[in-house]
């Protein structure tokens, strides 16, 4: 999984529009939907953000988990 795809899948996670996502750490919609849609590189000071302000936990990294199982089931 790269970043924009662990990106797409912690905004789903949290429950968070585009929007809410550019509220809590300080960046356009249209950055974000960019690196999303995979039409820019996230910088490693993007990455940084994102990760400060969602920290990886058991409940998340379960999530991810089970959407790699049923991205292998299809």
């Amino acid at each position: 999984m790269d970043f924009s795809d662990f990106l797409r899948k912690t905004r789903f996670f949290y429950g968070l529009t585009l929007s809410q996502l550019s509220e809590r750490i300080k960046y356009s919609i249209g950055h974000i939907n960019d690196i999303e849609k995979k039409r820019k590189t996230a910088s490693d000071k993007f990455k940084a953000t994102v990760r400060r302000e969602f920290p990886r936990n058991e409940a998340f990294d379960r999530f991810l988990y089970e959407e790699k199982e049923g991205d292998e089931m299809k």
